[in-house]
């Protein structure tokens, strides 16, 4: 019974960490084609440098769930304790920026 249930919940952490990847890359994708290509935005706005300060803070938002996910999904399929180690410490550290951002906010 406990091997059944290790091997179920390292596919399930496996599809999920896929699943983050997947949704990580389609946002740097989507993000990179509008700084790119969509010009007529930036004309419409006033601050061009805040709409590229925007763009460039959701191209890392971005990146780091596409390697939190890369790191997630291969550190469950290989059984890697260095990769599952990095992607807890970094979900760590986004949790515990989250919680002091969410903190400081309700002042």
């Amino acid at each position: 019974m406990g091997v059944c249930c290790y091997t179920f919940l390292k596919y399930i952490s496996v599809v999920w960490n896929l699943l983050f990847m997947v949704m990580g890359g389609a946002w740097l994708g989507l993000v990179l084609w509008v700084y790119f290509s969509v010009t007529d935005i930036a004309v419409l706005t006033s601050d061009v440098q805040g709409y590229k300060s925007v763009l460039y803070f959701l191209m890392v938002v971005g990146a780091i769930v596409f390697i939190l996910g890369f790191l997630g999904c291969c550190g469950a399929c290989q059984e890697s304790q260095c990769m599952l180690g990095t992607f807890f410490a970094l979900v760590l550290v986004l949790f515990t920026g989250q919680i002091a951002i969410g903190s400081l906010g309700t002042r």
